[in-house]
């Protein structure tokens, strides 16, 4: 949480978007064993996209080995102001119009 601005932006699948560090350390605490597993890492001027999976999230291991996830970052004065979370696999959409 050190690396984010005080204006961090976390936007969601679902597109909910969280300003400020505080959501990250309740995800962190609820998700101890949270891991984004990097298959490919793509950088551009102040951008960053990484292509993979995750393991220990919220959605249980059987629904994380189904999904590859694209998670984008921004970058402003060397810290992390903007983190979005993608992903077109139609098992997350379904998932998602469940909640």
């Amino acid at each position: 949480m050190a690396l984010q601005t005080e204006d961090f932006t976390f936007t969601s699948y679902s597109e909910e978007v969280y300003v400020g560090r505080d959501g990250w350390h309740d995800y962190f605490s609820s998700n101890p064993d949270y891991w984004i597993h990097v298959e490919k890492l793509i950088t551009s001027g102040n951008g960053v996209a990484v292509i993979g999976h995750t393991s220990g999230c919220h959605v249980g291991p059987d629904v994380e080995e189904k999904w590859t996830i694209l998670w984008t970052a921004q970058i402003r004065d060397g810290l992390v102001f903007q983190w979005r979370i993608y992903s077109d696999v139609d098992e997350v959409r379904a998932f998602l119009s469940k909640k």
